[in-house]
């Protein structure tokens, strides 16, 4: 019970992502400060643990991991900028979708730079994620690409499908 209840706080924290986002862009008035803040929290909750589990792991903060580690969280990194800039002129719910085509990047990346076959059905859920998130992109009341968010939140699933290859690989 207290995994699925724990589960469920994530998935509530999570889909409360973008329009925290947009109501902290709001607060500060920027979206590099709201960046900043939220990063900045981030970091002050996880750099103790990670300085305990270094301690006690060291293989973990050496070289071929930790840069693995920077790879990756450059990538996400930039994608979270180019969120929280893109939520400056376009909609929470409409970047949300646009982020979903990491599912989309993800097998491309697996394909083209791993080198492995992906099979038919990885193509197949990656074609209808295409689609989905085009029918719902216009459909949307400013019609696609009417603000500069909408074109810039096209970024976010290659900046964040990039971090989610990387992790994979360092996870192998």
């Amino acid at each position: 019970a207290r995994a699925r209840a724990t589960l469920a706080m994530v998935a509530a924290a999570y889909g409360t992502n973008y329009a925290m986002v947009k109501l902290i862009d709001v607060y500060t008035g920027s979206a590099s400060l709201g960046a900043a803040i939220r990063f900045l929290i981030a970091a002050a909750v996880m750099v103790p643990p990670l300085v305990a589990l270094g301690r006690k792991e060291p293989r973990l903060v050496q070289w071929p991991i930790a840069s693995s580690g920077l790879g990756a969280g450059a990538c996400f990194a930039a994608g979270y900028a180019v969120q929280a800039s893109a939520l400056e002129t376009s909609d929470a719910g409409l970047q949300a979708f646009l982020l979903s085509l990491a599912v989309v990047v993800c097998p491309l990346l697996e394909r083209l730079v791993a080198q492995r076959a992906q099979p038919p059905q990885v193509w197949l859920a990656a074609g209808l994620a295409a689609c989905g998130v085009l029918v719902l992109e216009c459909g949307a009341p400013s019609g696609f690409g009417a603000a500069p968010g909408d074109v810039l939140g096209l970024l976010q699933p290659l900046l964040f499908g990039a971090g989610f290859f990387q992790v994979e690989r360092a996870m192998a």
